[in-house]
């Protein structure tokens, strides 16, 4: 891309998305040209987060609903939080999905004599993370680990999950 937009010096504007190679082939090949985002990648971006954020706080945008007036006054019942395998909807997390595929996928290719170095090349993953699939005493040891992560809203969660508290919501 930056060889065409030198080769192209009446470019005056270039559309792109959030992609550093993006902003770097424009910066390197077009630097009289200005850099601006399109419309359509505006909205999918703040398609995509608002998704994000509303399937986070879905029992929040259910119990405030259900509160409204003319909502026939009932009372939604809070979410259960996630168990860590699971999402708010009750489905398995992405997480757990590709760790529980991984695992099956390193352990039947250990099984067949197969090397680390030759399992992480042909799946396209870090050596250590194929050493730790292939040294596992089991799946469980690995979801533990990917699900019981400390995070730096760890020290809030208290008060946001606690009932009635209208504080973080």
């Amino acid at each position: 891309m930056a060889a065409w937009l030198a080769a192209h010096p009446e470019v005056e504007i270039v559309t792109r998305d959030r992609a550093r190679a993006y902003a770097e082939a424009a910066r390197t090949g077009a630097p009289q040209a200005l850099q601006v985002v399109d419309r359509w990648h505006v909205w999918n971006n703040l398609t995509e987060a608002v998704e994000k954020t509303v399937g986070a706080h879905h029992g929040c945008v259910k119990q405030a609903y259900a509160e409204l007036p003319g909502n026939g006054g009932e009372r939604a019942v809070p979410p259960e939080p996630p168990d860590g395998y699971l999402d708010v909807h009750g489905r398995e997390r992405a997480l757990v999905a590709r760790t529980t595929r991984r695992y099956a996928e390193v352990q039947e290719l250990v099984a067949q004599g197969r090397s680390l170095r030759d399992i992480s090349r042909d799946l396209n993953l870090d050596y250590d993370a194929v050493r730790r699939y292939a040294r596992a005493a089991g799946l469980e040891e690995l979801l533990v680990a990917a699900t019981h992560r400390t995070t730096l809203l760890d020290a809030y969660k208290p008060g946001v999950e606690e009932p009635g508290n209208s504080r973080y919501r």
